[in-house]
């Protein structure tokens, strides 16, 4: 397959000159392109095929799961901005545009955004097909590893525990795992530091949309990233409840579940009842975990830098505490530090401008546990044929519930005491 679609952009020669192995991704495709002679290309890849030392990196799309569509990954969900085209396609494009205005906004900074050196979707000529793309390599082998000076560590990746204390409860994360409570500050820090604050500032500086269209081709139309604010996720969250009650009225003796999407629809209510002012909208990576994530270390310094982001398939154009919201519940361990990062941020960023203002974080953990509580919902009552496999037991899930609607609780939402459901589910 990937053969076949390298056959588009490369000559046979090179091919026959090339090796390809697999890399870990959780539901794209991703395969390392090394060659072992000098490959003929297009001009326009030298310099990434020089600092990659001739290796090169594929992506091909599979799924369309995203933090934005509920994690709902069929072919045309009806949580995706445009249902007439598949939602793979538009994860690819959206994926696509944010690594290119990424590297447009971080060209002066520290941090290495891949380039996009080819996107088979630039061309309409190509929707029949799966979207895929060549990228440039800036893993361990590129060049900047190989002065001897810096060295890639895995420290963080490794570091990763699968069980934790996180907002009240263990919680676990089989699959990667999170950042140590102890370490998840430092880890935060680095990358508001290193990543976050440059690249929100970048995009307020630019927040005409048309001076920052204007200076971007046409493949990097800003336009493929829906625009996403904390209303617009309101208007999804009740979207979903809409089908949820519909999916009850068939399952009239489940009393837990209706108990569940009832509860449900008051905290949908209660999060309109919020006055959050919107700020200007920046890209959003939305998942700046170590996975995602290359550092290395310098010299004697033993403490890891940040080096390249990758993996952009939640890229959105969408209001900058968002990002700040997923580092704060994803990384953050407890209410402590995600206030700690906050406040960070809030003062890093008090001198952009008068109506800049980031505002308390409540009504954005309440709005995550709301969108955490939709998920897990969706995935419980198999609403959507082709969605997010339910690899866990009914018990575990029901478990998963209970304890959003407790962290609600503990936020002040006396309402959700109601959601008591260990002895339901024995």
């Amino acid at each position: 397959v990937v053969a076949s679609h390298l056959q588009q952009v490369l000559d046979d020669e090179a091919l026959q000159n090339s090796v390809i192995r697999e890399a870990k991704s959780a539901q794209q495709q991703v395969f390392i392109l090394s060659f072992t002679n000098h490959v003929i290309a297009p001009s326009c890849w030298n310099e990434a095929l020089k600092c990659g030392n001739n290796t090169l990196v594929v992506r091909i799309w599979k799924g369309s799961a995203r933090w934005w569509n509920l994690h709902c990954s069929h072919a045309h969900s009806e949580f995706n901005e445009c249902n007439t085209e598949p939602g793979v396609w538009l994860l690819a494009r959206g994926e696509v545009s944010g690594y290119r205005l990424a590297r447009k906004a971080l060209r002066d900074a520290k941090v290495t955004i891949p380039q996009v050196l080819y996107f088979s979707h630039d061309s309409m000529e190509c929707i029949d097909m799966e979207p895929w793309a060549i990228m440039s390599y800036v893993g361990p082998q590129s060049c900047f590893f190989q002065d001897g000076r810096v060295v890639a560590t895995d420290e963080w990746l490794n570091g990763m525990i699968t069980i934790r204390h996180e907002f009240g409860f263990e919680e676990p994360h089989p699959r990667w795992g999170r950042v140590p409570v102890d370490q998840c500050l430092d880890y935060c820090f680095h990358v508001l530091e290193r990543f976050t604050i440059p690249m929100h500032r970048y995009f307020l500086d630019h927040c005409n949309e048309d001076i920052l269209l204007s200076s971007c081709q046409a493949n990097d139309n800003i336009c493929t990233l829906k625009p996403r604010r904390y209303t617009d996720m309101i208007q999804l969250y009740k979207k979903a409840h809409e089908m949820m009650l519909q999916g009850i009225s068939n399952k009239s003796d489940d009393e837990a579940l209706t108990r569940i999407v009832q509860t449900l629809g008051q905290c949908i209510h209660k999060l309109q009842e919020d006055s959050v002012q919107n700020l200007p909208l920046v890209l959003c990576h939305m998942d700046c975990q170590p996975q995602n994530l290359i550092f290395y270390c310098q010299d004697n310094n033993t403490k890891p830098q940040l080096h390249s982001v990758l993996d952009w398939e939640e890229a959105a154009w969408a209001d900058p505490r968002f990002e700040l919201l997923l580092l704060c519940r994803k990384v953050c361990a407890n209410r402590i530090q995600a206030n700690t990062v906050w406040d960070l941020y809030t003062r890093e960023m008090q001198n952009v401008g008068q109506d800049f203002v980031v505002g308390p974080i409540d009504p954005w953990l309440q709005l995550e546990t709301v969108h955490s509580i939709t998920t897990l919902i969706l995935q419980s009552m198999n609403l959507l044929n082709g969605g997010r496999s339910p690899w866990e037991t009914k018990p575990d899930l029901l478990g998963k519930i209970e304890r959003e609607f407790q962290r609600l609780e503990m936020m002040g939402w006396t309402f959700c005491n109601t959601i008591n459901l260990n002895r339901e589910i024995q």
